[in-house]
């Protein structure tokens, strides 16, 4: 069930997301205005380095970082970095009335069970039942381990 991780893929999804940024960035950079000023107003200093045009780049161009960076971990993430861990698997099992309806063998609750013990990667995960306490008015989720140690078929469970 888990896919790992492809490089190439979060690169592909990488420059797919970054693109509306770079675009918004080099828009903002085209339409920027400079800001004439009256030499009286500016202080004159003595120094001959610019130390601060690192922090006022920095002001200038922040969301478009943020937005870049917000776009990288979307890309991982979508990607499938970092693996789910095999232990942090569960299934649910909803037993529900609308997948208990139907002749037995035939219900949606019998396909979804036939899946547990069918499907790949399934026998470590943890398992639960997702059911509707008809008193309290509430769903309730309960451990399905023994239930399912004790089955030995999908019809059985």
């Amino acid at each position: 069930m888990a896919e790992s991780f492809m490089p190439m893929d979060a690169l592909a999804w990488a420059a797919g997301l970054l693109t509306p940024v770079l675009v918004l960035m080099f828009v903002a950079l085209r339409l920027r205005r400079r800001v004439r000023y009256p030499h009286a107003l500016l202080n004159r200093s003595d120094r001959t380095v610019r130390a601060d045009f690192l922090p006022r780049s920095l002001r200038l161009y922040y969301d478009s970082v943020l937005d870049a960076v917000a776009a990288l971990v979307v890309a991982l993430a979508i990607a499938g970095f970092p693996p789910p861990a095999a232990s942090r698997t569960a299934v649910v099992l909803d037993c529900s009335r609308s997948m208990l309806s139907g002749e037995r063998g035939d219900r949606a609750l019998d396909k979804a069970a036939a899946f547990l013990f069918t499907g790949p990667d399934l026998a470590d995960a943890k398992f639960f039942l997702l059911g509707y306490d008809m008193d309290a008015h509430k769903p309730t989720l309960s451990d399905g381990r023994r239930l399912r140690e004790a089955s030995a078929s999908a019809i059985e469970l």
